[in-house]
């Protein structure tokens, strides 16, 4: 099996403004402020640079998830003989003090044609693909641990073979699903 790396340089691009208010005032999802405060004392993701996404933990408030989304997508390769692998990766580090309950996170991709995500969820150690079909697994999520995400789309000349999606913790595959 021959596989090609598809290296796109990419950047964190926005916050979803659906999902990730921090308020009702949406102190922080302007365009224009990508970094700032909840006026309300909420907690929230700040987009730091390129590469960089820091969640504030408030003490006082309700501290809200947030979902952001990266500039460039993981585009099928046209006429490619090879498996062709996407992959990120993310670093977890927890600033300030969380209960058990709001240690969590998601990584994933979303499909664009679907509206539709699949992700691996660290609260309940699950992958959840958009046919809702799920993969427990039995991995625990802790500080400083480093997830990825990657993508295989395989050589455009074998239509019966279908994409698939893994996710790794701290480098080593812990699980995959048929995308």
């Amino acid at each position: 099996m021959r596989l090609e790396f598809v290296k796109i340089i990419n950047k964190w691009s926005e916050i979803n403004r659906g999902y990730s208010k921090c308020c009702s005032k949406e102190c922080i999802l302007n365009k224009n402020k990508i970094i700032g405060n909840c006026t309300e004392g909420n907690g929230y993701g700040n987009l730091i640079n390129d590469e960089i996404i820091k969640y504030v933990v408030k003490d006082g408030g309700y501290n809200k998830y947030v979902c952001v989304y990266a500039e460039n997508s993981f585009n099928k390769p046209q006429n490619c003989f090879n498996y062709s692998l996407h992959y990120f990766e993310i670093k977890c580090k927890l600033e300030g003090r969380l209960s058990k309950r709001e240690q969590w996170m998601f990584i994933g991709i979303q499909n664009l044609s679907t509206n539709k995500n699949i992700y691996y969820y660290t609260n309940n150690s699950t992958i959840y693909n958009e046919k809702c079909k799920t993969l427990k697994l039995s991995t625990i999520f802790n500080n400083k641990d480093i997830f990825g995400c990657g993508l295989v789309y395989p050589p455009t000349n074998m239509t019966n073979k279908w994409p698939y999606i893994f996710f790794t913790q701290n480098g080593k595959q812990i699980g995959r699903l048929c995308y």
